[in-house]
């Protein structure tokens, strides 16, 4: 591997580090406190199983590339090489799926720790609608991945040239990415009322806010991810897909 695919994936191995010792922490001091495994803590650890797939093949994306090429690297490809990229091609529509399943798998956890904390009829009905929001967007996200290529075997086809729609990933990118704006700013939208009209010091009251609105970060992120990655390449994409995912666990999942 070249110098920057190997930078790449130690980025790769130290966001995965960080998050899975932020997602077993979560898990192990929710399971203490209440002496067995919630719904929660059984769904994040189901998550950080996608995740951990998520991880593993986007290295194996990086090492094998995938059918983004250049025509001229498309004309002179070897035997070998496109076997490889078929193979960096697979890995990368199956990390589309494991990526999107993480991702709305810890965002359905963060309901769950809402419908524990608040007990208003009114509040009750908000997380409701935004679990059907949940559902609707990861369907939507789902049947893109596999409507937007047809037909369905071209995802991996090198040659010949299966079309940008094909190899580009830039559709993805965009719905994945506007889905995951849209939903986050719901999530982070949904306790600040509740917060603002707590009866506490201003102190507290701002270290609240501050903590579910700390989603602001993932927002962020998922926007640069955005910026840097269309007019890039694919390890543009994959390096940016894992930015931000350490935050998610104290973010989306907070100890409570």
């Amino acid at each position: 591997m070249s110098d920057d695919i190997e930078g790449l994936v130690r980025g790769i191995c130290i966001f995965y580090a960080v998050g899975m010792v932020l997602g077993i922490a979560r898990i192990g001091i929710r399971t203490y406190i209440q002496r067995r495994p919630g719904i929660e803590e059984i769904l994040m650890g189901v998550a950080m199983i996608f995740w951990t797939g998520d991880s593993m093949l986007s290295i194996v994306i990086l090492r094998n590339g995938t059918n983004q090429m250049t025509p001229e690297e498309r004309a002179s490809i070897t035997p070998e090489e496109q076997k490889r990229r078929e193979i960096g091609s697979k890995a990368l529509l199956t990390a589309w799926f494991c990526y999107i399943t993480f991702i709305w798998g810890a965002k359905t956890c963060l309901l769950l720790f809402y419908r524990r904390l608040m007990q208003r009829v009114k509040q009750i009905k908000v997380i409701k609608l935004a679990a059907i929001l949940l559902v609707v967007t990861y369907a939507a996200v789902v049947l893109n991945m596999f409507l937007v290529c047809r037909p369905f075997k071209k995802n991996w086809q090198v040659v010949p040239d299966p079309g940008h729609k094909c190899t580009d990933g830039y559709e993805y990118v965009w719905v994945i990415g506007i889905f995951n704006i849209v939903t986050d700013a719901v999530l982070i939208a949904i306790p600040l009322p509740v917060v603002v009209g707590l009866r506490i010091s201003r102190a507290k009251k701002a270290m609240l806010v501050l903590l579910f609105g700390s989603g602001v970060f993932v927002i962020v992120a998922t926007t640069l991810r955005i910026y840097f990655t269309i007019g890039g390449d694919i390890a543009n994409l994959t390096f940016w897909c894992m930015i931000g995912r350490p935050a998610i666990f104290p973010v989306l999942c907070p100890i409570s």
